[in-house]
């Protein structure tokens, strides 16, 4: 009871949001902007309906994998945008390596 009128009133402010944005600041192609990542999330959510039995912690890494698998696959990410977190990443394993060794 709660969580639905707490997820209603969410859902109507979004919406007088929305209309007071498209309104009078500038139109917004909302649709257009979420239909990608909920094709990504609904894929994920096939994916872990198939994979039955996994636990919280199971799960949650194969999640953000196939995620971000997903928007990969949609193209959303520029080559600058996958070079500065190829970049990021390696940065910090970088780290973490050299605090591994520092602690043994």
């Amino acid at each position: 009871g709660a969580a639905m009128a707490a997820a209603t009133s969410e859902v109507a402010v979004a919406l007088v949001n929305v209309y007071n944005v498209q309104r009078h600041v500038a139109r917004t192609y909302i649709i257009r902007a979420i239909a990608r990542p909920a094709i990504a999330a609904a894929f994920v959510g096939l994916v872990l309906h198939l994979l039955p039995g996994l636990r919280h912690y199971e799960a949650l890494p194969r999640a953000a994998l196939l995620y971000v698998a997903g928007r990969c696959a949609q193209r959303t990410f520029s080559a600058e945008e996958l070079r500065q977190a190829r970049a990021s990443l390696r940065d910090g394993l970088a780290r973490w390596r050299r605090e591994r060794r520092v602690a043994a």
